[in-house]
């Protein structure tokens, strides 16, 4: 048979079918499951918690506007150019000083963070102790190393190896309070020291104390400070709470719950420390340029105060008008005002160059107050000689008068800043000690695996889904090769020859079986289909081994037994028949003696079984070939002899793709039917056995699916 059409849905998905496909592979969804949830097991076994602690710092602004003093034409102008903002705290930077080697630089040194310190373990080790045996703290005093389990302690006060040996594993071992420093690559000696007991040998630097009697060893690593800066940065973050607030959280990571609130407060403590320290100092720069000022001034207030006192004791008392009044007041005013932004110009010059603008503004507001001064002179000059002198004395006395006494005052508030300076930093909360690790996330952790195990599993089911063409469907074949669709057969483990609880004859153990009922109706079907036939006789062959056609023949014939009808079942499988096992027949002569040995009669090979109604020749001693036996004439009166005894004769016949037998015997029996097996069966054998059979000029009448696993084949 070779037809044209392709079979009915062969290129569609079964939703149902292919959920029930999963279903079956159950035992590899749960395997995949199983296996991840123990890596997740081991990974949180063998993982060392992380643990978290966090602080807030809030950054003030405390410096004036350098703009402050400009006029407002000046000031709109500084503005507009970007210089609103100059003084202003800067969070972006202020977090990269956090960052900087001058904070984290020092807090490695004074906390000992650049040494690294672990026992040496392999991943049974690491699985089978606990992390809380071994304990690392980090203080002021050094690296200090508890083992809880053995009762012994160890402090690191210093480790300096020479620069080759820097950021590389050391092993260290200790033995009766003695130490050995090897390689970690080569274990080659480095150095012997003893606890409690400095050792200095030329770059080797070691101070080590405490107990440690039995034999343990460790890997011991000295960091230079970029790779522990870098090291310990990976576990730190700075990050403003809240857009504008100039609030920052400055989190910390790691190991030891009691170890990290120390680290990070230490960090805080120096960063607080170094703010002081750097406004302590931009007031010092103040104060040095005010103690320079204030002599010089004070001489010319005496002066200019000598000057005039020795007018007045020249000229007496000058009545000066309101004119010359109004030309010392604005000349004073001008003054003053020049000598405040000479003041500005001196402290901003330490920031900014002459081309900046803020310089550039100041420049321009003092060329503007020169302009003024000139103007307000050129008028005073106009007056008589002596008025002008008056007025020219008064106004340097007035002037510096004023100034110096501005700038005292600003010098004594100085020192009193000085002396109570906090800086812009204020800690608003300290570090404290976690009380949970924030990872691994066990339940988290243990979820994922499940998932991830199960999805794997379903992939792996699908993938072997996709890889296996085994038959799951006789539907389309049916319809296509217009075959009579008796049914199928469900698995079960009772009837598969590889399972432990193969029971072959489960219709006469369990006749009111789900799977027992199906083979009634099939049975039911048979018999009517061989009753309208000019034979009772129907054989059953299974398209390739192992399809379970000899177990499902040896049911049917029990289930037909049992609705009383005289039931013949005959073994032709020559070669490897089983029916004689499954009923227990102790008789040796069967067929094949029969149809080999002229003096065996028929009845001889007739073997009654256990089931009423039902009797069995089996296949008998053979050896040779079974076709030309099948095909003798002796077979065909045999056939033809048992017709008129019994009501239905059934054959088991040996695989299509694996014998010719059952062709052979087609031809003296009118039912003939195909047995495929879900799932293992594939779509090419079954087109060749059909093929087979219509080669020869004959035809299945029906087809069976033995050993379904799910209800919507």
């Amino acid at each position: 048979m070779n037809p044209n059409t392709s079979l009915d849905n062969e290129d569609t998905i079964d939703l149902k079918e292919l959920f029930f496909s999963l279903i079956e592979q159950w035992k590899i969804i749960i395997l995949c499951t199983l296996i991840a949830l123990v890596s997740a097991f081991l990974y949180l076994t063998t993982t060392t918690p992380i643990y978290q602690t966090d602080a807030l710092i809030e950054i003030k602004s405390n410096k004036s506007n350098p703009l402050a003093g400009l006029n407002s034409e000046m000031a709109a102008m500084a503005s507009f150019a970007g210089l609103g903002g100059i003084g202003d705290s800067s969070i972006q930077s202020e977090t990269e000083l956090l960052k900087s080697r001058a904070i984290f630089g020092k807090a490695i040194q004074d906390l000992h963070l650049d040494i690294h310190f672990s026992p040496k373990t392999n991943t049974l080790q690491k699985i089978l102790s606990s992390n809380d045996d071994f304990i690392k703290s980090y203080t002021i005093q050094g690296l200090s190393v508890a083992l809880k389990n053995k009762n012994q302690n160890l402090i690191i006060s210093e480790f300096k190896t020479p620069k080759s040996y820097e950021n590389k594993k050391l092993l260290i071992s200790f033995k009766n309070n003695k130490y050995t420093i090897l390689d970690g690559a080569t274990e080659q000696i480095l150095i012997k020291g003893i606890l409690g007991q400095p050792l200095l040998d030329g770059a080797w630097n070691i101070v080590i104390s405490g107990n440690m009697a039995s034999e343990q060893e460790f890997i011991i690593q000295k960091n230079s400070l970029p790779t522990a800066m870098s090291n310990i940065l990976k576990k730190f973050n700075a990050s403003e709470k809240g857009k504008g607030s100039s609030i920052l959280e400055l989190t910390y990571q790691g190991e030891n719950p009691e170890n990290i609130p120390t680290i990070l407060n230490s960090v805080l403590n120096i960063y607080k420390q170094q703010d002081i320290t750097r406004s302590v100092i931009d007031k010092d720069q103040q104060v040095d340029f005010l103690e320079k000022q204030l002599p010089e001034l004070k001489a010319d207030l005496n002066n200019s105060e000598r000057q005039f006192n020795q007018f007045r004791e020249k000229y007496g008392t000058v009545d000066v008008k309101g004119e010359s009044e109004l030309y010392l007041n604005q000349t004073m005013q001008l003054e003053i005002q020049k000598v405040e932004l000479q003041q500005k110009q001196a402290e901003l010059s330490a920031q900014y160059t002459n081309e900046h603008p803020a310089m550039q503004a100041i420049s321009a507001q003092l060329n503007a107050l020169n302009t003024k001064i000139n103007e307000v002179n050129n008028k005073v000059k106009q007056l008589p000689e002596i008025q002008r002198l008056y007025l020219q004395y008064y106004r340097d006395v007035e002037v510096k008068n004023q100034l110096y006494t501005g700038l005292l005052t600003t010098y004594q508030s100085l020192n009193v800043a000085k002396a109570g300076e906090l800086g812009k930093v204020n800690i608003i909360d300290y570090a404290m000690e976690p009380t949970s690790p924030i990872k691994p996330k066990r339940l988290i952790v243990l979820v994922l695996s499940i998932f991830m195990g199960g999805f794997i599993g379903v992939l792996i089911a699908l993938l072997r889904n996709m890889l296996n063409s085994g038959l799951r469907n006789i539907a389309p074949i049916a319809n296509q090769y217009h075959l009579k669709n008796l049914g199928k057969v469900i698995y079960s483990n009772q009837l598969d020859s590889t399972s432990k609880s193969f029971t072959p004859l489960l219709a006469a153990s369990q006749p009111t079986e789900i799977v027992v009922e199906q083979m009634r109706q099939i049975s039911t079907t048979l018999y009517h289909h061989a009753q309208n036939a000019a034979k009772p006789i129907v054989q059953v062959i299974g398209t390739h081994k192992n399809t379970g056609n000899s177990t499902l023949i040896a049911n049917i014939a029990v289930v037909l037994s049992q609705m009383n009808l005289k039931v013949l079942l005959i073994d032709c499988d020559l070669k490897d028949g089983k029916l004689k096992q499954f009923f227990n027949i102790s008789t040796n002569l069967g067929l094949s003696d029969y149809l080999n040995n002229s003096e065996t009669i028929l009845n001889s090979i007739v073997n009654p079984t256990s089931q009423t109604n039902l009797d069995l020749i089996h296949s008998g001693n053979f050896s040779g070939i079974s076709a030309s036996l099948l095909s003798s004439s002796k077979m065909t009166v045999l056939l033809n002899t048992v017709t008129s005894n019994y009501d239905l004769i059934l054959i088991d016949n040996a695989a299509v793709l694996e014998s010719s037998d059952g062709s052979i015997l087609a031809k003296h029996i009118d039912t003939n039917i195909l047995v495929t097996r879900f799932n293992s069966s594939t779509l090419e054998q079954i087109e060749t056995a059909l093929e087979n059979f219509g080669n020869s000029e004959l035809k299945f009448d029906g087809i069976i699916l033995n050993m379904a696993k799910n209800s919507l084949i």
